[in-house]
């Protein structure tokens, strides 16, 4: 096999652009009671001509941090205004990016696996695995899922990597630990995978749906959703014992991530797939509503995080964002 990915990887068979890679956005929050004027996204990244796959915060920092196709590794200390290039040397196509703690962390796709020491100043290659989707730590504990049920673990703060058995050959696309014993992740036809020791032995749960799952957001123990294709969000409210599916989006895209600010407020957002603007549809309850909110992205939203007052999207040619000024909505049309 060749240094190039496998038809599909990535992009979902949508050609890599050369425009915008990142959107982003500003919500403000008074007390628990959300802002009820609309955000509006905005692109916030024009140096970066490929996608951007993977976006996440640095721990303590609220430091911004984007990967994604040809090499491309940026952060931004502004909350996502200004953003700098970090030579990783991988020359891969990346796919996932998470930190450790407010130091170390790990970016990593096809073929390709960077350690990222010093808040960044340093990346170090690191072993070579085909397929990386997605990386998820909590106390040192880590775990890396991707192509054909692929499931890696550490417990050296990603220092050294073992296989696990998962029992399953579908792409996993998603990961989420919520301590060093439970751990979730999701992937291809309602493919469900869950852990009680930490990601060292994996059992088959399901959700009721043979759609692709594509991101798990967190909530809190008990209440989870996870984006869904076919513009559905699943959600439980008994910590996964049962699921309910709700259709922010249906019949006009996929949900590819989702996130939440709070424990009411949270977004997921996709693809269009070529018939119109990205799909963001957006939670106040954090339950069972889901509305659509407008993007203004044509591209799609492959990644999003949240720091203080602001949502980050990684999109196909830049990183996008949305910002919300507190008592103006925005003019009809705009």
């Amino acid at each position: 096999m060749g240094d190039d990915p496998p038809s599909g990887f990535g992009v979902e068979g949508i050609p890599r652009v050369r425009n915008r890679a990142v959107l982003a956005a500003t919500t403000r929050v008074r007390g628990d009671v959300e802002d009820p004027v609309e955000p509006l996204w905005r692109a916030a990244e024009k140096h970066v001509c490929s996608s951007v796959t993977a976006v996440t915060t640095m721990p303590r920092t609220h430091t911004l941090w984007a990967a994604g196709y040809d090499d491309v590794l940026i952060v931004s200390r502004d909350r996502g205004d200004g953003w700098e290039s970090v030579h990783s040397n991988a020359r891969r196509y990346l796919r996932a990016l998470r930190f450790i703690d407010d130091r170390h962390g790990c970016a990593a796709g096809w073929r390709a696996m960077l350690y990222i020491s010093d808040r960044g100043r340093t990346c170090s290659p690191h072993d070579s695995f085909p397929g990386i989707e997605a990386l998820a730590f909590v106390d040192g504990v880590g775990i890396a899922v991707g192509w054909t049920g692929g499931i890696l673990r550490t417990v050296d703060r990603a220092l050294t990597w073992h296989p696990m058995r998962s029992r399953t050959r579908a792409r996993l696309r998603d990961v989420w630990i919520h301590d060093s014993l439970e751990a979730i992740t999701v992937g291809e036809q309602g493919t469900v995978l869950a852990s009680g020791d930490g990601g060292r032995t994996w059992r088959s749960g399901r959700i009721g749906t043979s759609v692709d799952l594509r991101a798990i957001g967190f909530v809190n123990r008990q209440h989870r959703w996870i984006a869904c294709g076919e513009g559905m969000i699943a959600g439980t409210n008994d910590g996964g014992r049962t699921w309910h599916a709700r259709y922010g989006n249906a019949g006009r895209g996929l949900f590819s991530s989702v996130v939440f600010a709070d424990a009411r407020t949270g977004w997921a957002l996709g693809s269009g797939l070529g018939v119109g603007y990205a799909p963001i549809s957006r939670t106040n309850d954090g339950r069972s509503t889901w509305q659509p909110e407008f993007s203004g992205s044509i591209n799609p939203l492959y990644a999003v995080t949240v720091v203080p007052g602001r949502i980050c999207a990684g999109s196909s040619g830049s990183c996008e964002g949305k910002e919300r000024v507190e008592g103006t909505r925005p003019e009809s049309g705009s």
